[in-house]
């Protein structure tokens, strides 16, 4: 048996899978606002 077939292996890689996905959406989400804001405003000051 190779290790990516063990049980906890699968588990563990779809529960990171699972994390990965929607941290990408977050991320997604923050990208979109932080481009309408540049768009509306032109400076971003910090």
């Amino acid at each position: 048996m190779k290790r990516e077939e063990e049980p906890w292996a699968k588990s563990f890689l779809a529960r990171v899978n699972g994390k990965l996905e929607r941290c990408s959406q977050v991320w997604a989400s923050v990208r979109l606002e932080i481009e309408v804001f540049q768009s509306q405003s032109g400076v971003i000051v910090l």
